[in-house]
């Protein structure tokens, strides 16, 4: 048994799957776990579209995949087999790695600020111990 995770508008699905099992099954699935036309959804597996007549094995040896999964509103592309350009592919990665780096960075200030705040903590606590022992001098 294999699996396959997909994330959709910022929440992240399952699906149970059998590795032998056409990837049109699969996402039709989430599809329907999510209740969306699977002819209106993307479905990207390592920066490319995937062709949904490929059987989850022909994808990855893996025993789990994780899928990213768009909505499309553009009557360009209306049927679920056609594939994305390269151009349009490039910019949903590129959003998508502008977010990472932003929210990468967004935590390593976070985790200063929390390390800065921990000393301050500390110096605060020496500070009161300190001046407790000159008190009793």
């Amino acid at each position: 048994m294999a699996k396959a995770d997909f994330i959709f508008e910022g929440k992240s699905f399952t699906i149970q799957c059998d590795k032998n099992e056409k990837l049109k099954d699969i996402c039709s699935k989430l599809s329907a776990k999510i209740n969306e036309d699977i002819n209106t959804l993307i479905f990207i597996y390592e920066r490319k579209q995937i062709n949904l007549d490929k059987t989850f094995n022909e994808l990855t040896k893996e025993n789990k995949i994780n899928f990213l999964v768009f909505k499309t509103e553009n009557e360009t592309y209306p049927n679920y087999g056609k594939m994305l350009d390269n151009k349009t592919v490039e910019d949903i990665i590129s959003l998508n790695n502008d977010a990472y780096y932003a929210l990468a960075g967004l935590l390593i200030q976070m985790e200063n600020i929390l390390k800065n705040n921990m000393k301050l903590n500390v110096i605060n606590y020496l500070d009161s111990q300190l001046r407790s022992i000159k008190e009793y001098q």
